[in-house]
Parts: structure tokens; sequence; C-alpha cells
């Protein structure tokens, strides 16, 4: 018997890899590298593994601000502005006569138009929203979402006015250079 100072060994601590081997115990590898961690005993249930849960996304204060005024602006303007677009002949006709144009005749095609406008901008607006509300929960940046909306509804709003304006035989003709 040894002089050690050690305590009693418990369950075969000090057992070499070859008496583990012959006692039908488990033997632990040696040729792991030191940087492999073993997980912790609360990522077990039942027994099994569970899979690691993904950080936590950080809340940027700062982005929910921006995003949330931004699509207040746009229910605003989107709200404010369909009352003109679902007159949108009447509202052309009020601006050919500041100009000095000849009264705006096509209002079936302006009131067409301008109602696809206050559908289009609805659309847009809510597209908007419900996409920037998913892009926070996950914790993304989320303020460019209503911009991009607010983009799309603006280059929509002027490709509406213009056909509705080239689209009326009084413009063309006292426009120069179109006829």
């Amino acid at each position: 018997m040894t002089n050690d100072d050690r305590p009693r060994p418990q369950y075969g601590e000090y057992a070499t890899p070859e008496e583990q081997r012959d006692a039908g115990g488990f033997v632990p590898p040696t040729d792991l590298p030191p940087t492999v961690a073993m997980p912790d005993a609360a990522t077990a249930v039942d027994g099994r593994m569970a899979a690691p849960r993904p950080p936590r996304p950080e809340r940027r204060t700062w982005d929910v601000f921006l995003t949330t005024a931004l699509l207040a602006i746009g229910a605003y303007v989107t709200v404010a502005s369909a009352g003109s677009f679902q007159q949108l002949a009447a509202v052309l006709r009020e601006s050919y006569e500041q100009v000095g144009y000849e009264p705006y005749t096509n209002d079936a095609l302006a009131n067409g138009l301008g109602a696809f406008l206050v559908v289009f901008q609805t659309v847009v607006w809510i597209a908007a929203a419900v996409a920037s509300i998913a892009s926070l929960r996950v914790g993304r940046i989320t303020w460019w979402i209503p911009v991009v909306g607010g983009v799309v509804a603006l280059v929509a709003t002027i490709v509406v006015f213009s056909v509705a304006i080239l689209g009326d035989p009084a413009f063309t003709a006292a426009a120069p250079g179109l006829t």
C-alpha cells in the first residue's frame, strides 16, 4: 500500500482508462482537444440534450421609435390624401384653371386612377406595417421598411398623376412639344 495523502477514491476517480475498461465503466476519450466543453446539466432534458437557445436579440429603442414614427407619418399621409385622390378629376380641373389651361376633361380616367391610388397606398402601408412588426419582433433593424413603402407609394402617385394628366386632350393640346 502506498502512502497517499489523497482522499479515498469514489466511483473510480483515480482509476486509469484500462482499469475503467476492465471494470466495465465509462472510459473518457483521451484524444479530445482541451477546448471541447461538456454541456451543462441545465441543458439536459429527460436524459437527452436540448437544442441550445439562440441568443435573444437586443431591443434597439431608437429603431422602435423611428419605425413607429415613420409608420405614423405614412398612416397620416395615406388617410389625408385619400380625399383628394377620390376626387382626382376635380383636383386636376382646379389645377388646370390655376395654370391657365382649358378645363380637365377626362374625369372617368382621373377618378378611376384616384380610386386605384387610395387602395394601392393603403395596401402598401399595411404591408409595411406588418413587415415592420415582424422584423421588430425578431430584433432586426427595421426603420428602412416604412421608408421603402413610402418611396413605392410616392413613385406610384407620380406615375398615376402622369397618366391622368397625359391622358387628357386639353393638356396635350396646351403643352408645347407634346403635339
